[in-house]
């Protein structure tokens, strides 16, 4: 079963890249969101921690180097 969006709730509004296309993944084990705009081509990727709500780090890849996918990051 999939919540409608009248099912949600916004927690916070964290300020992201605004090249942001909304690739977003989560990792519930360590309760981080992960928001990319075109990472594997030389984009950004923004690390949001779930309880903090709030952005840990953003990282570029320049020149699309990383190439497989993003290791997990870990909270500090």
């Amino acid at each position: 079963m999939v919540a409608g969006a009248a099912g949600q709730t916004v927690l916070a509004k964290i300020p992201i890249p605004a090249t942001s296309n909304g690739e977003m993944a989560a990792n519930p084990a360590l309760n981080l969101v992960y928001s990319a705009s075109g990472i594997l081509s030389g984009g950004t990727m923004t690390v949001i921690d779930g309880q903090a709500l709030s952005v840990l780090t953003t990282f570029g890849n320049p020149g699309g180097a990383i190439n497989g996918p993003i290791p997990p990051a870990h909270p500090s």
